[in-house]
């Protein structure tokens, strides 16, 4: 890790920097390597969503905002099942964000740590359904010209 802390801000931090009040982010759901991601609401309607925030220490290195600006024009791109669906791309001179669909449910990340926490393998037919899910997206990323 570099000299700066990789951190990500706490929710009132991340509404200050929104564009407007539209949204009211509700919940941190957890960080990646340049961004962190948040749970959002919209103001005055049942909508949910999920923000992925570019993370305070890259929105100057042009670099790592190239990398987002592509993820989001991926993003912007897709339509499948198995993959989120992309909503907005904000970039303002002291913050980048990309909004989009919120799934609930466990990260395949939380089912690999309990497997080796706990030594149990996942039974057989969640396995074969989650990599069917995984082999279906990466199959259409594949066939859209995108290599994950």
């Amino acid at each position: 890790m570099s000299s700066k802390q990789k951190t990500c801000l706490d929710i009132s931090q991340v509404e200050q920097l929104l564009a407007d009040d539209t949204y009211e982010v509700t919940e941190f759901i957890g960080s990646g390597g340049i961004a962190c991601v948040y749970k959002v609401k919209e103001r005055n309607t049942p909508n949910i969503y999920a923000l992925k925030l570019l993370r305070d220490e890259y929105i100057e290195n042009e670099r790592f905002m190239a990398i987002f600006r592509r993820e989001a024009t991926h993003l912007r791109d897709l339509a499948y099942p198995n993959i989120v669906r992309y909503f907005k791309f904000v970039e303002r001179e002291d913050c980048a964000y990309i909004l989009t669909e919120f799934v609930d449910g466990n990260a395949l990340s939380a089912f690999t740590k309990q497997t080796k926490q706990t030594k149990e393998l996942l039974p057989v037919a969640a396995t074969v359904r989650i990599m069917v899910q995984i082999a279906r997206a990466i199959h259409y990323l594949h066939r859209e010209g995108f290599v994950h």
